[in-house]
């Protein structure tokens, strides 16, 4: 949950700005700007500039947390007891000689990923490609 809410974040802080390009957040999610903005309370990044009224740290946050939880229970269902990393996160290697014929002898996976980028065992996650 707190990967997918680290990238629904930083959408609804920085959307305005940046506009729907996920790779970008991505980018910016591995500068750790979770760490800067929360120190700086009086950013204007705290305020969207595409609405009228003027947003809080606690708006922002909790756009976030509903847009996380909307994911989630379009991608692992509606019981979050049910919901885990190594289900929304697959390796899958795939052989580069491999051709539709040989797809199937050559490559491998899915296998479940037990970590992310800041953990033992890591598997780097990009939302924008959905792998």
């Amino acid at each position: 949950m707190f990967e997918v809410f680290l990238t629904e974040w930083t959408r609804e802080l920085l959307g305005d700005e940046l506009g729907d390009d996920l790779a970008l957040y991505e980018n910016i999610k591995l500068l750790g700007v979770e760490d800067v903005i929360l120190d700086r309370l009086d950013s204007t990044h705290w305020d969207r500039k595409d609405t009228p009224q003027r947003e809080s740290l606690r708006q922002i946050l909790q756009r976030a947390l509903i847009r996380t939880v909307r994911f989630l229970q379009r991608r692992l269902g509606r019981d979050p007891s049910g919901w885990s990393w190594q289900k929304l996160h697959r390796y899958v290697f795939r052989h580069p000689g491999a051709s539709p014929l040989t797809a199937c002898l050559l490559n491998r996976g899915p296998y479940p990923a037990s970590g992310d980028r800041n953990t033992v065992n890591l598997g780097g996650y990009l939302p924008s490609r959905d792998n």
